[in-house]
């Protein structure tokens, strides 16, 4: 009976002491900090703004592969396909300069026949090309093509002595409204039409006949070219 008394006291003693000892989690004892805990939170997910940047480079990408495709032509060699008609033959070189411009020679010999007067010479053409069309390189699109050009003709009677009424010397110019095309899965064909007004000017003349009138004076150059591009 004694000792169950002792026992019971001992317990009612410590009880209050053990209930009064605060918690080492949540109180930092003296001299020492323990690590608050902290509840395991969930990655935070980034907000991605919408952007154009990629559109714009796409676009860009777009415009420069565009422009080295037409750009990687820098010549064409063609001829007029009509030339043959009148005993003539008509030859183009056009070199790609920039790019929306090149430069254009051409060169045609002719020995026709009109009213019974031969006319065997040379001419020189030399142009420049201002490609219009939005989107396209030289030498592609609609252009405008201001040109001068040289001839020189020996006058003769069909089928006689191709100088009997001497030699007809001419120099003028003209302005050209044209669209060239260029064919094929590598654009390698060209075929190109062309027309606009001309004027030439009577520079020497051997001849005492009225032939030279279906030279000299204002006209008209028409024509159809078609070659190969590279």
């Amino acid at each position: 009976m004694k000792h169950s008394l002792l026992i019971i006291a001992s317990l009612l003693l410590i009880n209050p002491l053990v209930a009064q000892v605060p918690n080492p989690t949540t109180v930092p004892v003296q001299g020492f900090s323990a690590p608050a805990r902290t509840q395991p939170t969930a990655p935070q997910e980034r907000l991605v703004q919408p952007s154009t940047m990629p559109n714009q480079l796409v676009s860009r990408e777009s415009q420069l592969v565009s422009y080295s495709v037409s750009r990687q032509k820098s010549g064409v060699t063609k001829a007029n396909v009509l030339s043959p008609l009148v005993s003539t033959v008509s030859l183009f070189y056009e070199k790609v300069i920039g790019r929306s411009t090149s430069a254009q020679i051409g060169f045609y010999y002719t020995g026709v026949s009109l009213a019974g007067i031969s006319y065997t010479g040379i001419g020189i053409t030399p142009e420049f090309r201002l490609y219009l069309s939005q989107g396209q390189a030289a030498p592609s699109g609609t252009y405008m093509a201001p040109y001068i050009r040289f001839q020189s003709l020996l006058l003769g009677d069909k089928g006689g002595l191709p100088d009997r009424y001497g030699r007809l010397t001419l120099f003028g110019g003209g302005l050209l409204l044209g669209h060239q095309w260029l064919l094929g899965q590598s654009d390698t064909a060209t075929f190109d039409v062309f027309g606009g007004p001309a004027y030439n000017l009577e520079l020497t003349t051997v001849s005492n006949q009225p032939i030279s009138s279906l030279f000299n004076g204002f006209g008209y150059r028409f024509g159809v070219a078609a070659g190969v591009s590279w």
